[in-house]
């Protein structure tokens, strides 16, 4: 899957509160030498990348989107980049010291490609860093809205499902297992994450949301209207928050040595 078609909204629409990606930055700062380098699986834009390099260390993107990662160099996200598939990528054996994957396995069909390419162009004793997405602890005027579109339009989109990201996060263990890989440590942030019920609707109707792009062109703009004039009211019938808290978890796995 390609976000080509959003790659100019996809920053702002998945928008990650700070606390988050310095999070993320001050993990591989504990946990990599100083200046590593780190390769960014389908980091996009470069949400990551930017707190990573401003950290000191050495960060190459890698996308299967050139437009996505070309937005993130236009918002100097992004220094150094690659265009590859995941499952295929262009380095030789031990070039990097670790390597993240942010919120991009459930993306991808089979992960377990993905995670052999990332164990084979990672050094012996490096790491691998995976956050699967956010946990809500509040209900979200984000998620009331995409849930009311997509219940408009007959899309469900199953992988943030409780139970499908539970069975994500069995098999990704498994696959880290056999491949070699040990977990060092799980660590958590907690931070609200802003997102005005007006921002979702726009970025709803600018198709940022792969969930959109099979909709006719006649029915979006019908249930694009639909939210404007009650989306607010529901949200605030439900109760939902624009700065509702979650959980970010991010999993730590040593390649190989683990007493590196």
């Amino acid at each position: 899957m390609t976000y080509d078609r959003a790659s100019l909204v996809y920053p702002d629409s998945r928008w990650i509160a700070g606390e988050v990606t310095d999070q993320l930055a001050r993990l591989l700062r504990r946990d990599l030498p100083e200046a590593a380098k780190v390769l960014d699986l389908g980091g996009g834009t470069g949400r990551f990348a930017a707190d990573m390099s401003s950290a000191g260390l050495r960060v190459c993107v890698c996308d299967i989107s050139e437009l996505m990662l070309r937005e993130g160099r236009r918002r100097e996200c992004i220094e150094h980049s690659v265009v590859a598939n995941l499952t295929r990528l262009p380095y030789a054996d031990n070039s990097f010291d670790g390597a993240i994957a942010a919120a991009v396995l459930h993306v991808i069909d089979d992960p377990l490609p993905a995670l052999a390419e990332a164990r084979r162009v990672v050094t012996p004793g490096g790491l691998l860093t995976i956050m699967f997405g956010r946990t809500p602890i509040e209900a979200s005027a984000h998620q009331v809205i995409t849930s009311m579109y997509r219940d408009a339009v007959g899309v469900r989109d199953t992988r943030f499902d409780a139970d499908r990201r539970a069975a994500l996060e069995r098999s990704v263990y498994e696959a880290l297992n056999r491949l070699g890989f040990t977990l060092q440590s799980t660590d958590e942030v907690t931070a609200r994450q802003h997102e005005r019920v007006a921002d979702t609707i726009g970025y709803i109707e600018a198709r940022a949301y792969d969930w959109t792009w099979g909709v006719s062109e006649n029915e979006h703009r019908s249930v694009v209207r639909t939210l404007r004039s009650s989306g607010p009211s529901i949200v605030r019938r439900n109760g939902a928050r624009e700065d509702a808290l979650a959980v970010w978890r991010f999993h730590t796995w040593h390649q190989g040595d683990p007493g590196r």
